[in-house]
């Protein structure tokens, strides 16, 4: 016999309008979208989406464009979380801590390693 004490649940989350798989040209296997938000105790939790596509990103800078409305999207599931069958699931850093703001969304490069 034993007690439960922990239980911890993944949901999966379609962020496919986000990147594509498949290189177009609309996005960049060397740019990722580096979103940084914080917790509710002010630590930063760090998520990259590969191959961005390029759209979302403010002309002429590396900002992510929050207003647009994918973009928007993504950033408020993270933060108001997500409705399941059994209420909503709110996304959370690794020590569990609720995610409560976005403080950065910019453009990444991360190097292909091809000459």
């Amino acid at each position: 016999t034993g007690v439960v004490e922990t239980v911890r649940m993944f949901q999966g989350v379609d962020i496919s309008a986000l990147t594509n798989n498949t290189v177009l040209g609309n996005s960049d296997v060397e740019e990722s979208g580096q979103f940084i938000f914080a917790d509710s105790d002010g630590r930063h939790v760090e998520i990259n989406i590969p191959g961005i596509i390029s759209d979302y990103f403010v002309a002429g800078s590396n900002d992510l464009d929050t207003a647009n409305p994918t973009v928007d999207a993504f950033v408020d599931l993270m933060i108001d979380g997500v409705a399941v069958t059994a209420g909503t699931a709110i996304p959370c850093n690794i020590a569990e801590t609720d995610i409560v703001s976005l403080v950065s969304a910019r453009k990444v490069m991360r190097p292909s390693g091809r000459a």
